[in-house]
């Protein structure tokens, strides 16, 4: 199966450095083998029952993200261009008021854009050494609406990724997370890589 090699999975541990404040560029994949017509979202900020503000409604809930989509793309990958519109937060809601359509499809939540490590490939990502199916963004991410520095999110794909078993992150900036919510835990600022349906993550700093 496709993942990160050993050499790329080797843990060390975050030191007890402060967490990241203010916006910081972070990248998130998701490996998701698809057919032609399928894409991947996400949706994500905090969870309701482990941090206090989130309220169930998107003007009022203070457990989503403020992003800014940055990912550079293939002209061709119109459909991330056009849902990456108006995605102003990772938040739980799906689409955002003012979020752009592609074809009049509303957006299933954070668009994400499918990836491959062969630069001789129409989707090669210099970011990606991991290989094709990795689907991803890369944004500016608001730290300070973090949980110390973590975030939580859930694949979306014609429906909700099952729970997943969270657990330590291996990588250079891997570590524990704050708690067990059956979300993936990424942290701000650094380069994370998932797979759906695993607890397993790789945190690397840029």
């Amino acid at each position: 199966a496709a993942g990160p090699t050993s050499e790329e999975t080797t843990t060390t541990m975050r030191g007890p450095t402060p967490p990241p404040t203010g916006r910081r560029r972070t990248a998130i994949f998701l490996y998701k083998p698809t057919t032609a017509g399928q894409n991947v979202f996400i949706r994500g900020g905090l969870d309701s029952g482990h941090n206090s503000g989130c309220t169930g409604s998107f003007t009022t809930d203070q457990c989503k993200i403020p992003i800014t989509a940055t990912t550079k793309v293939p002209a061709s990958f119109l459909e991330y261009v056009d849902w990456s519109k108006g995605d102003n937060y990772l938040d739980w809601f799906g689409a955002e008021p003012g979020q752009g359509e592609f074809n009049g499809q509303p957006a299933s939540g954070t668009p994400l854009v499918w990836s491959t490590n062969d630069p001789n490939m129409v989707g090669y990502q210099a970011l990606n050494k991991y290989g094709a199916n990795y689907w991803m963004t890369e944004v500016l991410m608001d730290c300070s609406k973090t949980n110390n520095g973590w975030f939580e999110f859930k694949g979306y794909m014609d429906g909700w990724e099952s729970s997943v078993a969270s657990s330590t992150c291996t990588g250079t900036n891997g570590g524990t997370p704050p708690y067990s919510s059956g979300n993936h835990f990424g942290r701000c600022g650094d380069i994370n890589v998932f797979q759906w349906g695993s607890g397993a993550c790789l945190i690397n700093s840029f």
